[in-house]
């Protein structure tokens, strides 16, 4: 049990600093990031929005991770939720105390977009390492990983182009900072990944059926030792 609660705390503060990282892109003004592409040049051939465009996807993907086999844990649905959860609550602060200043020129937002590289990096390791499950768009990483001798980073960077490419010819804006975010995400995981000797695919995540064992054993256990 002491190892679900840690394994939690990390879940949240791997969040929390992805959340950062795409509020750092998003205030960098150099380009949408390579999913929300996608989502945009989904919202303008069908009738939806890009919010209902991204979860479509992500329900595609979801159904995808299934198919390979991947597990679909407590993280992969606590992702989908306290990401844009942490991502808005951190730009209402920024909004109010200007933390993260827009940039103002191309430099300050390329170095706004490099400062979110290890910021994500990190935040993708304490999120996947404890394998409470990942998110649809992580766990299809994951799955391409598994069944390859690719590198981790390789994979997302070819994921994230194929992506790119689909979006922008559905009518999706590409912008300088979005080449950058394609060619630097994957190479800053790989690279904090090899820092924490930590190797995404070497077992598989634990699924939601798993952890509602584990607190039902520890809940059962307690109970039977208060009747002692």
């Amino acid at each position: 049990m002491k190892k679900l609660a840690s394994g939690l705390v990390r879940l949240m503060g791997g969040f929390f600093l992805l959340s950062l990282g795409i509020v750092l892109n998003c205030q960098a003004g150099l380009g949408l990031a390579p999913w929300d592409v996608l989502s945009q040049g989904l919202s303008r051939i069908l009738p939806m929005t890009m919010g209902q465009a991204s979860m479509v996807s992500g329900l595609v993907i979801l159904v995808f991770d299934v198919l390979m086999r991947e597990r679909i844990g407590v993280g992969s649905i606590l992702n989908m939720i306290f990401i844009g959860t942490f991502i808005d609550l951190i730009n209402l602060v920024n909004n109010s105390l200007g933390l993260i200043p827009a940039a103002e020129n191309l430099w300050a937002g390329i170095l706004l977009l490099v400062l979110s590289f290890p910021v994500m990096a990190v935040g993708m390791y304490l999120y996947m390492s404890p394998r409470l499950g990942a998110g649809p768009r992580d766990s299809m990483m994951v799955a391409i990983k598994r069944r390859t001798s690719v590198p981790v980073g390789v994979c997302r960077m070819i994921i994230e182009a194929v992506v790119l490419v689909v979006g922008w010819l559905m009518g999706g804006t590409v912008g300088l900072g979005t080449v950058i975010l394609v060619l630097g995400n994957g190479p800053a995981m790989q690279c904090c990944f090899k820092l924490f000797h930590f190797d995404v695919a070497a077992q598989p995540n634990e699924s939601v059926a798993d952890t509602l064992r584990t607190v039902w054993n520890a809940w059962h256990g307690s109970a039977a030792q208060a009747e002692r």
